[in-house]
């Protein structure tokens, strides 16, 4: 009961930012950001004057990304609610070793694979098929997790042994590697704390935060920074909480290496949540929260 009211309260405190994510995703594809599409997706290596000082310089979720695309246009997922939310879950046992996305901004692709090797059981997936083929993400400029999920689903997966990572967006050749039929499902969900912890009982979530210097520089411990405020330019994956420990977490799957972290892995403080301090690096804030199950 106690799990509950807290679980609860949570969600409740971060109604007004639900409340705002519509408004939220249309101010920002109204302030002259623009779109990537199929018909508009060029080669990162054309684009003059690209400094890539940081692997947070050049993503921008989602302003990157239409909300206009019809993958946003699916109702957001509602999961029963069940009666009694477990203390912890785990889905870490089941994942592939924590990769290095290096200097190549393609956390969309390793926070999307993450979640399909868990659910799956698969070996290591391809991130450089996501990042040479998928035409509505951007290589190592940036991406969505959602797009790469969809990409995925329509044209199957390669195992990185056959297809692997260079650090750099080069020409598809996914049609000359043998790839496997992804059979998961994944749907966004409500932005609150508590449909996250219930698509969590069902399988890993895929999201995106605010991702700055302190994260960076993150060596162990529980993540608290109430003031990463900044643009949404990271992806991850959930794979657990742990609601009973002195600050409650989400523990998340990163791509910077297994010497990064805790081996490879960052534990974000859940609370204290409110209206002005909701947390969780502005999680919260962005409609790409996908759940992925079998």
């Amino acid at each position: 009961k106690y799990l509950m009211k807290n679980v609860q309260e949570f969600s409740e405190n971060l109604s007004s930012s639900e409340k705002k994510i519509t408004q939220s995703a249309s101010d920002l594809n109204k302030n002259g950001q623009h779109s990537v599409s199929k018909s508009t997706q060029t080669d990162p290596a054309s684009k003059q004057g690209r400094k890539l000082q940081s692997i947070f310089d050049f993503l921008d979720f989602p302003s990157r990304q239409s909300f206009t695309n019809p993958i946003y246009s699916t109702p957001l997922r509602d999961f029963s609610r069940p009666t009694r939310i477990p203390a912890q879950k785990s889905w870490k046992n089941f994942a592939t070793p924590v990769k290095d996305q290096d200097k190549c901004a393609a956390c969309y692709a390793f926070a999307a694979l993450s979640a399909i090797e868990i659910v799956t059981r698969s070996a290591s997936l391809s991130a450089q098929q996501i990042i040479d083929c998928s035409p509505l993400d951007d290589g190592c400029v940036g991406g969505n997790p959602l797009f790469s999920l969809d990409y995925l689903r329509r044209y199957g997966a390669a195992l990185d042994e056959s297809y692997s990572f260079s650090g750099s967006r080069q020409t598809c050749r996914s049609n000359s590697v043998p790839r496997t039929r992804i059979a998961v499902r994944y749907e966004r969900i409500r932005p609150s704390v508590l449909e996250i912890l219930n698509a969590l009982q069902r399988g890993p979530v895929a999201v995106v935060h605010v991702a700055n210097s302190r994260l960076k520089a993150f060596s162990g411990g529980i993540y608290a920074d109430q003031n990463c405020n900044g643009r949404l330019n990271h992806a991850a994956t959930i794979v657990g909480y742990n609601l009973k420990a002195p600050t409650p977490f989400f523990e998340l799957k990163n791509a910077w290496g297994s010497s990064w972290g805790e081996q490879g892995y960052y534990r974000m403080a859940i609370g204290p949540l409110t209206n002005e301090n909701p947390g969780l690096c502005r999680m919260l804030d962005n409609p790409t929260i996908v759940s992925v199950t079998a």
